[in-house]
């Protein structure tokens, strides 16, 4: 279970002072995107309270965050980027959550960097995708094949390395900075999508609650 707490005007200082460069942020959306992707989350059998989370942002200190987003209505804004944190979460809840590398700077200073090389638009075409193996999966397997549904898992996977979604960013961040063994990696403990997901953030055992 994470703490979940509002992002509201006379907290945000609360908020900034709390968080260190390298944390993550998981966002609990009530919107429709969000039930999609709650429902596909459950269908890849992440426990219910897991499910909820709707987005994975990365804390990058100086009130700014590194993530991937989608605006229909903001084409240019459909990309990974960074942000303030305030224009990203007021209004949202959320929790925060911190790996080992907290308070060492080097490793901080390799995660921004590691950002800094990151971009691409908003894998818009691999979120599609998610949501038909999420549903259909074991119909396409039944149908035309295990071979071809590990094709098509591997499609997502590929996709997601040029045209990110929020979680897939994050641990690729991650990933450059360490190349191997990151603090993300964990025991499998729920869950079957063939890219990281947000829900994958909510039950790391080696991500701790950040007192808020």
């Amino acid at each position: 279970m994470r703490p979940i707490r509002p992002v509201e005007t006379h907290s945000l200082d609360r908020f900034r002072a709390a968080m260190r460069p390298g944390d993550i942020i998981l966002k609990f959306g009530t919107d429709k995107v969000a039930a999609v992707i709650g429902y596909v989350q459950g269908r890849y059998g992440y426990c219910p309270d897991a499910r909820k989370t709707s987005h994975v942002a990365m804390y990058c200190g100086g009130g700014q965050v590194f993530h991937a987003t989608y605006s229909p209505l903001k084409p240019e804004n459909s990309r990974a980027r960074f942000d303030d944190f305030e224009t990203a979460f007021l209004g949202h809840r959320i929790t925060v959550i911190r790996s080992d590398i907290a308070g060492d700077p080097d490793r901080c200073n390799e995660l921004i960097e590691a950002a800094r090389t990151l971009g691409g638009p908003y894998g818009v075409t691999a979120a599609v995708d998610l949501l038909i193996d999420a549903s259909f999966g074991k119909v396409i397997a039944d149908t035309l094949g295990a071979d071809y549904s590990e094709r098509y898992r591997l499609k997502i996977l590929r996709d997601t390395r040029t045209a990110p979604i929020c979680s897939s960013l994050v641990f690729q961040v991650y990933l450059r900075a360490w190349r191997q063994d990151t603090p993300l990696d964990a025991p499998e403990t729920g869950g079957s999508a063939p890219v990281s997901m947000p829900a994958d953030f909510y039950i790391n055992p080696r991500l701790t609650n950040v007192k808020i």
